[in-house]
């Protein structure tokens, strides 16, 4: 046997590097290595074996039971999650009307911390002939080892899965196969910030007014918005700038009927006026998006009002102002930073003077 061919059998860093001979006919991918030598890429190769389990949720007849319900889930979700599901998904009638056509997109943990993304569309109208759309409820259960690599943001998220076709399911085809559907795994990553999205979400509010929303965000525990298909843009400008750490915490729909026993921090509310007045007197906070907003129906500035700015929407505010929207990334980034909102106002305050600005 003739040894003619040298590998360094570690990347050189860990206690076990060691360089050995071995037969010329080798394969050096097929050479045993340390655990503390991992490859980039073996990295990302074992980040694409993690799965995401999902479950579909719509109005049918199968053996015992008629209307909504879950009527295929992965192996991966156990009971508990399926019931769970079935009280975070709309029904009969539970989506605004302004939202039938472009569907609903949601993000909610479960009891157990779980995070769970849902699109709801509509199919066709309801087999019993009551009247109304027929509404499909796709739940994708997120890893959080697939959910950091996309920043921690639902849109992203929902952008690869709907590029990798993870949606096309056949609602009808699957109830013959006793609602088995097999789990999916989704690549990609996504950045953390997207400094092109608020530079344009600044140009089409004017500064002052997109300060006074993000103020509202940052101070308010549950927000209403009003505005249709704007809704969506509105809340995945919002996601964009707030840390990665804290985005997990911001359960949101774009498109659902107000159900009390879906609690959504972020939610959509129809163009009604004495529902929102209602609603403001419970203490949400409304908020109306429009391409070209009205100032007269938008929050009241906050500084206007003599309050000072929200920490974090202070340093926004810096930032934009200053063109150092580079030092705000920095704090997005931040694995310091908070997973509440509410610890958000110090977190900027001691990052401005950590980068003394």
């Amino acid at each position: 046997m003739i040894f003619c061919r040298e590998y360094r059998v570690c990347c050189g860093k860990g206690p076990d590097s060691q360089t050995i001979l071995f037969p010329i006919h080798t394969n050096p991918h097929a050479l045993p290595r340390p655990s503390c030598c991992v490859s980039r890429r073996e990295e990302q190769v074992r980040y694409r074996t993690l799965l995401i389990e999902h479950a579909i949720h719509t109005s049918s007849q199968t053996t015992g039971n008629e209307g909504y319900q879950i009527v295929a889930a992965s192996p991966g979700i156990d009971d508990s999650e399926l019931g769970q599901l079935a009280l975070w998904c709309p029904s009969h009638d539970g989506l605004l009307p302004e939202f039938c056509a472009s569907g609903s997109i949601s993000f909610f943990q479960l009891s157990d911390g779980k995070n769970w993304i849902t699109r709801t569309r509509t199919a066709g109208t309801e087999y019993s002939d009551r009247g109304g759309y027929r509404l499909v409820t796709h739940c994708m259960r997120i890893p959080d080892e697939i959910f950091i690599k996309f920043s921690n943001n639902p849109f992203s998220v929902l952008d690869a899965v709907v590029a990798g076709g993870h949606l096309d399911i056949d609602i009808d085809g699957v109830l013959p196969k006793e609602g088995k559907i097999q789990p999916v795994a989704l690549i990609g990553r996504a950045r953390a910030f997207d400094p092109i999205r608020l530079r344009a979400w600044e140009r089409t509010l004017g500064h002052h007014l997109l300060i006074q929303i993000v103020d509202s965000c940052c101070t308010s525990t549950h927000l209403a918005f009003v505005g249709g298909s704007e809704v969506f843009s509105w809340l995945a400008a919002l996601v964009n700038i707030l840390p990665v750490s804290t985005r997990k915490v911001i359960s949101f729909s774009t498109g659902q009927r107000a159900v009390a026993s879906r609690k959504f921090r972020w939610t959509s509310a129809p163009d009604d006026y004495h529902l929102l007045r209602r609603w403001q007197l419970d203490g949400i906070r409304i908020i109306h998006c429009h391409s070209k907003p009205d100032r007269s129906t938008t929050p009241v500035a906050t500084q206007a009002n003599g309050k000072k700015l929200n920490g974090w929407t202070s340093f926004l505010d810096y930032c934009l102002t200053q063109n150092r929207l580079d030092a705000f990334q920095i704090a997005i980034e931040h694995d310091d930073a908070p997973n509440n909102l509410k610890s958000l106002d110090d977190f900027a305050n001691h990052t401005r003077s950590i980068l003394k600005l």
